[in-house]
Formats: structure tokens, C-alpha cells, sequence
């Protein structure tokens, strides 16, 4: 069987069809939708505001769009990140500390400030983090 479309816009249609018919299928000519690398750079956003801990899905977004975070700025938070115990996000938001310049240090407050709207916004406050009543006092679920 082949199918024909115009659009690549129409592939997405398609292939949520073939796959919930698990019907195999491949796309010739094109890119599959979920492939796209605007697609998994919005699904990657996502991914990191639902998930503050996916540090892969975080690494994606780092310099998207561009902010002149490079290789080097990535691992000097990522070795901040592991010398303290905390999470890449959680370096992220300490950015002043990690004693990066100041286009830098704006561009990744910046984006920490973009992720924490984002979960203002997506996720209800009673939906984030919940602790179990047996943890100690102090401690952190995430």
C-alpha cells in the first residue's frame, strides 16, 4: 500500500493512524513527525517541565533557540551539578555560582526563569512534589 500527501504537516495524521492500527509503515521523501528536530525540542521543553530531574531533556533545550551556551558552559554545569550533589536543573538556578560570565549567567537565568513560568503555569501547585507524610521534615522529593 502507498499513500500520497502534499504537506509534510499531513504526515502526523498518518502515521498516529498506522500506528494505533499497528500497521508498519515508512515514510519515503520525508522526515517522521515526532523525528523533526523542532519536535522533540518543544517535546524536550515539555519533557523538562514536567520532569525538573531529565537532565538529557535539559541538555537538548540549553542552547534552544540560541544563547551562546556552548560544550565547555554545558560540562561546567554539569561538573557543578555533580561536585554539589544537585540535579542539572537545580545548577541551572544557581547559575551566579558557577562563575560563568555575565551574557552567560543571563542566558541561563533566563531560561530557568522560562521553565519555572512554564511550571507555574502547566503543573498546579498541589500537583508538584508531593512528600509522603513519613519523610523527615526538611527533606526534598525532588
Amino acid at each position: 500500500m502507498a499513500v500520497f500527501y502534499r504537506t509534510n504537516s499531513q504526515s502526523r495524521a498518518l502515521e498516529e493512524i498506522f500506528i494505533r492500527a499497528a500497521v508498519p509503515y515508512k515514510i519515503m521523501g520525508g522526515t517522521k513527525f515526532y523525528e523533526r528536530a523542532e519536535i522533540k525540542d518543544a517535546l524536550a521543553y515539555l519533557i523538562a517541565v514536567a520532569n525538573p530531574a531529565d537532565e538529557m531533556s535539559l541538555r537538548r533545550i540549553l542552547n534552544k533557540p540560541r544563547r551562546g551556551i556552548g560544550g565547555v558552559t554545558e560540562a561546567n554545569i554539569a561538573r557543578f551539578a555533580e561536585d554539589r550533589g544537585i540535579t542539572f536543573r537545580e545548577a541551572l538556578a544557581a547559575s551566579a555560582e558557577i562563575g560563568l560570565g555575565p551574557k552567560l549567567q543571563a542566558a541561563l537565568t533566563q531560561l530557568d526563569t522560562v521553565l519555572r513560568e512554564a511550571t507555574e503555569i502547566l503543573i498546579p501547585p498541589r500537583e508538584r512534589c508531593r512528600r509522603p507524610p513519613r519523610w523527615p521534615k526538611g527533606s526534598r522529593c525532588c
